[in-house]
């Protein structure tokens, strides 16, 4: 597959995840014209992992001022403990001073993450509510992941579009779990909290979690209904592509309020030069296959094609809409302008 050439010269991809300690991420944004990635920690139900991770997040970022920022987490695990919510407050002013730009909150809330009682922590949990305050006086944007797609929660066969992914990873379906949420509650928690705190901005990861049923409508009513939500754009476009029309018309539409990114991921150190190289070129396919999708109305083959085994339709955006989703948004988010 050609690597498509974006015409757009700057980006900033808001959403990427890096759990080895190598810089390898450069030379794939070089080949992209990425000028600046932010770099997600996770860990919210394992603090051995939040440490490990959030300490390779901010080395990375003070290494790389001008090109890498880090957004840094909360744990969750010692909830029930009486001096968690004040040892996390801490944690983010920690964060802010050693320069990060944001809070990221993973699906572990909502869906994994439990406290001693062994019960599922919920999103909305009133324990947390100190934690969004201080984001927002802070002014350190929360990154939200709440979720999973829909269909996790339907029957794996052939009319679910996620069944050979599902087929991979059984422990992400959730058909037919006992005593575990829905979908749908666990949007409506996460508007709760939307709702609860409007001096917090909050970013929507994945188009809020409401565009993997192929559909964006939602999208919109949700832009609608919560001035201090954003989203961001990452791992949606082999399903949006799906209805190019109502996509175009959503993301030219809330151009101010969409991001680009991409939830790329850096699980290896690579030793050789020929082992980087080999790496960007797979990775550099899937990227190229995003930025085609938003400059041309071509038809494209999806970025996993082993998984879906479909085709999508670019949405051909005007120029100065690119500028704003690939890179004047983020900027304004991340630098506080």
């Amino acid at each position: 597959m050609e690597i498509y050439k974006s015409r757009i010269a700057e980006k900033i991809d808001i959403h990427t995840h890096v759990f080895a300690d190598t810089d390898c991420i450069l030379h794939l944004m070089d080949r992209h014209s990425v000028e600046r990635s932010v770099v997600l920690v996770m860990g919210m139900d394992s603090p051995d992992a939040l440490e490990y991770n959030e300490s390779i997040c901010l080395k990375l970022a003070r290494a790389h001022p001008d090109r890498l920022a880090a957004m840094v987490t909360f744990d969750l695990s010692r909830i029930d403990e009486p001096t968690h919510c004040a040892s996390e407050i801490e944690r983010l002013e920690r964060g802010k001073e050693a320069g990060a730009v944001g809070v990221k909150v993973a699906k572990e809330l909502g869906l994994f993450a439990r406290d001693a009682a062994g019960d599922l922590i919920e999103v909305d949990d009133p324990r947390l509510d100190p934690i969004w305050n201080k984001a927002g006086e802070l002014k350190l944007p929360v990154l939200i992941h709440i979720a999973d797609p829909p269909a996790y929660w339907r029957p794996v066969d052939e009319n679910n579009p996620w069944r050979r992914l599902l087929g991979d990873m059984p422990g992400w379906i959730y058909h037919g779990r006992e005593n575990f949420p829905g979908f749908e509650d666990l949007m409506r928690r996460r508007d709760s909290i939307l709702r609860k705190h409007p001096d917090t901005t909050f970013i929507g990861a994945h188009l809020g979690s409401l565009a993997w049923d192929m559909d964006v409508k939602g999208v919109a009513a949700l832009l609608d209904e919560f001035p201090n939500l954003y989203v961001d754009a990452s791992a949606v476009v082999d399903q949006v592509g799906r209805h190019p029309e109502d996509t175009r018309e959503l993301f030219i539409k809330y151009a101010d309020r969409i991001m680009h990114g991409t939830d790329l991921i850096v699980m290896s150190v690579w030793e050789t030069d020929a082992e980087i190289a080999r790496w960007v070129d797979e990775m550099g396919h899937y990227n190229s296959t995003i930025f085609r999708f938003y400059e041309t109305s071509d038809t494209i083959p999806t970025t996993h094609q082993e998984q879906r085994q479909w085709e999508i339709t670019g949405i051909n955006l005007p120029d100065d809409v690119l500028q704003k989703i690939y890179y004047e948004n983020a900027d304004k988010m991340i630098n506080n302008k």
